[in-house]
């Protein structure tokens, strides 16, 4: 848990404490998550601190890193070893790279000219290259990359007849079974119902319990 904004005047580091304990305990928590981890930061300024008394003159986040590299468990559903697999979720374009598919890396690795199969949800081939280019998120820019490994958000470039819940894998190293597909989520989207009641107005010559007439309208 951090609490950030410790800096400013107004802050009430041991009241909002005491409201986060009563938050846990409100909502059922266990004794172990109960005993969560404390940290006190300032994002403005950039530092992060076990305790606000010893806040470190020179700015950093190195505690809050360390933190979660102690605390948080290492994934378990990604493997390092094995073929390349890698499930397409966006196609990307550019002006001289052309299409880019973008996926995090499920297992193995990929380097620079490894050739690639594309695979559709059934386990069917649909397209096939070479990698030309892999390119990462720095911010807001694109970096280059030699080698990606499992974890990793990268974009490819140099695979033709790709798509969107495609999987990109090396074809090799699959046994007797052969390159096979990762599975897709499937999510179902309930279509939103809008009613309209419309009223018009009949002229006054005609009585009043005659003059509003009921319409009612679906949109879908």
């Amino acid at each position: 848990m951090v609490v950030n904004k410790v800096d400013r005047p107004t802050s009430r580091v041991a009241q909002v404490e005491s409201d986060l304990f009563d938050l846990f305990a409100t909502l059922g928590a266990t004794d172990e998550q109960a005993e969560y981890p404390l940290l006190y930061s300032s994002a403005k300024q950039g530092w992060a601190s076990a305790s606000v008394a010893s806040a470190s003159p020179q700015p950093s986040m190195e505690p809050l890193f360390n933190l979660i590299l102690s605390h948080v468990p290492a994934p378990t559903h990604l493997k390092t070893t094995g073929p390349f697999s890698m499930l397409t979720i966006q196609i990307e374009t550019d002006p001289y790279l052309g299409v880019l598919y973008l996926g995090r890396v499920q297992s193995g690795k990929l380097g620079i000219g490894d050739t690639l199969w594309a695979i559709d949800p059934k386990g069917n081939k649909v397209g096939e290259g070479k990698v030309k280019r892999i390119l990462r998120r720095k911010g807001l820019e694109r970096e280059e990359k030699e080698i990606a490994g499992a974890g990793e958000i990268v974009s490819i470039a140099g695979i033709k007849d790709g798509g969107v819940n495609v999987t990109l894998v090396h074809p090799d190293g699959w046994g007797d079974a052969g390159p096979q597909p990762l599975p897709v989520r499937k999510c179902s989207i309930q279509l939103s119902e809008a009613k309209i009641h419309i009223f018009y107005r009949l002229p006054q010559l005609i009585p009043r319990q005659f003059q509003y007439t009921y319409i009612p309208m679906t949109l879908l």
